[in-house]
């Protein structure tokens, strides 16, 4: 569950779009996150450094010292990096992220990657998606090179090679403007604070949350459109059984998310992943603007 949802959740996992685009062989998409996609296993990593927050940014907490590991501290540090990251939100800046997701169902693999910049209401990046050879349509390149833009309310993609095609957002999510209010934190099951760990020479904070998946998807189909097809209520109600687990490393000193990677596991449906998000320069200034 991305809590970057302050700059706009539903564009965190615009990655989604650019799978469903090749697998339908079209520019119709799926642009909502409803989920978090990621197996569980090795997190991936990485060698890039992540540096303080952009000149002119807002001004950090005082260091913080008293978060524990018990549900409640671990509850208001999670709830105060919410609020810290508002704060960048609230003003119009940006954050660089990069994505990693592995996905596994049965004896297939799908890969994808994903390098770029986000703030409220846009997002634009590169990426390389890699699908089973049984899910690659005739005709489709694999692995798939691209550039994506989301911005006042449409999606833009370009496969290497290709034309920018668009498609509004709201077209092509299954799930109302109202999914926008959810707290996922109120399906947390298991609030645990790892520690104090020293990632790429910042101090941050580990903290694990398990989540009620029956719980989670539940809430989600309420949100579903009366147009969503049978087979996407079908598999919402089916991924209830799933475990799902998020890990998140939050600056001790300025409370602001350096990664974020979320787990899922479903043994009814032979599903595990895991999704990888890292997030560096924040305050950047950004400039996304639609490519046609």
């Amino acid at each position: 569950m991305h809590f970057l949802r302050n700059i706009n959740w539903r564009l965190i996992l615009p990655i989604a779009a650019v799978i469903l685009f090749t697998v339908s062989c079209a520019a119709v998409a799926q642009v909502t996150q409803t989920a978090p996609a990621g197996a569980a296993g090795t997190t991936p990593t990485t060698t890039q450094t992540q540096p303080a927050p952009a000149a002119g940014a807002p001004k950090p907490p005082a260091r913080q010292t008293g978060y524990v590991d018990t549900p409640d501290s671990v509850k208001k540090l999670v709830q105060d990096s919410q609020a810290a990251t508002k704060k960048y939100a609230d003003g119009g800046m940006g954050v660089h992220f990069s994505e990693n997701m592995t996905l596994s169902f049965k004896n297939m693999t799908l890969l994808s990657e994903a390098d770029g910049d986000l703030m409220p209401g846009k997002v634009k990046f590169s990426g390389e998606l890699r699908l089973p050879r049984e899910l690659v349509p005739c005709g489709c390149p694999n692995p798939l090179l691209y550039d994506a833009v989301v911005t006042d309310g449409m999606f833009y993609l370009k496969p290497h090679g290709g034309h920018w095609k668009s498609h509004s957002v709201e077209d092509i999510s299954n799930l109302d403007d109202n999914v926008e209010k959810m707290d996922f934190l109120q399906f947390v099951t298991t609030w645990k604070n790892l520690g104090i760990e020293t990632q790429n020479g910042n101090r941050v904070y580990h903290v694990r949350l398990d989540f009620d998946a029956k719980a989670v998807y539940g809430k989600l189909e309420q949100h579903l459109k009366a147009n969503a097809d049978k087979a996407t209520r079908d598999g919402m109600d089916k991924l209830k059984t799933s475990v799902l687990e998020d890990d998140i490393w939050i600056g001790a000193d300025n409370l602001l998310i350096y990664q974020e990677t979320s787990h899922i596991r479903n043994d009814d449906l032979y599903i595990s992943g895991d999704d990888m998000y890292m997030f560096w320069n924040w305050g950047e200034k950004v400039n996304i603007t639609a490519p046609m």
